[in-house]
């Protein structure tokens, strides 16, 4: 940009200003209005602006605009719109010298901002994504494995005050012992023998305990803290694996149905973008 002091009696823009404003899309108080060129008329429809060969669309500057307006929470007035426009002209500038300089090729700071609004661009559609209940139900299905749980449960479990003896009959239990030997360990009073369902269980165990038993596997022990005192538990049998209600992980199903999506769209991308260029690959080292 000239050096010569501006037309207009606004002060110019300093590169502080450019920073905060491309890192946050804020407007400076004190910014000089961008003039307008003879060459306005020369523009094609939709574009706002051209920076020597690159056109600054209305699409763009609206989004601008938007932004914004949101941060700062009211209706921009027509100096703002002009500063913002400003804004957009100077930092096409400066990213024009920066490719120039090679940034885009030697700054991984600046590779890697590239590469996260690339794929910011491509997964915006995914992360805003609304499905219906059966195609969240059609995903849970398809990736049953995430979402089924042990319904039921055959477990001892006892209780000790000291975790020195806990550790001590969970050892014992690994090694082949059956019931404790130690008076120090005593049985959960009323917890049923046989498979019991998870959420009965629950009454006995609590839910951390239970939650983590039913990720054990068969004829594993371990040992719990919980309210000051150690629970042993050994799973002798799982029954009755079962998928999981949609209602009951319709957040998590959410999450992850948006997250493939996403990697869906970013890897098709990615392939359009490798079928059209032409790549060659040395053999890893």
């Amino acid at each position: 940009m000239p050096n010569s002091e501006p037309t207009t009696s606004r002060q110019a823009p300093g590169l502080r200003w450019l920073a905060i404003g491309a890192a946050g899309g804020l407007v400076a108080a004190a910014f000089g209005l961008l003039e307008r060129s003879p060459g306005v008329a020369e523009l094609p429809v939709g574009a706002v602006a051209r920076v020597n060969e690159t056109l600054i669309s209305e699409a763009q500057f609206e989004r601008a605009v938007e932004q914004v307006a949101s941060a700062y929470g009211r209706e921009l007035t027509a100096d703002d719109r002009e500063r913002i426009l400003t804004q957009l002209v100077e930092e096409e500038l400066l990213v024009q010298r920066g490719v120039d300089l090679g940034m885009t090729q030697s700054e991984n700071t600046v590779r890697s901002a590239i590469v996260q609004s690339l794929i910011a661009s491509i997964t915006a559609e995914a992360d805003a994504a609304d499905p219906s209940d059966d195609e969240l139900e059609r995903f849970l299905k398809e990736n049953a494995e995430r979402y089924t749980y042990a319904s039921a449960l055959d477990v001892d479990a006892w209780i000790a005050e000291d975790e020195w003896v806990a550790q001590d009959f969970v050892n014992r239990l690994r090694n082949g012992a059956t019931s404790p030997a130690d008076d120090r360990l005593r049985d959960i009073p009323g917890l049923p023998s046989g498979p019991v369902p998870l959420e009965r269980l629950r009454m006995f165990l609590g839910p951390a305990i239970t939650a983590a038993a039913a990720d054990m596997p068969e004829a594993a022990s371990a040992v719990y803290a919980r309210q000051g005192r150690w629970y042993v538990v050994r799973v002798n049998r799982h029954e009755e694996s079962t998928l999981a209600e949609l209602d009951a992980v319709r957040s998590q199903v959410m999450i992850d149905y948006r997250r493939s999506l996403a990697d869906a769209k970013v890897r098709a991308y990615l392939d359009e973008l490798e079928r059209a260029a032409d790549v060659v690959v040395a053999p890893a080292p």
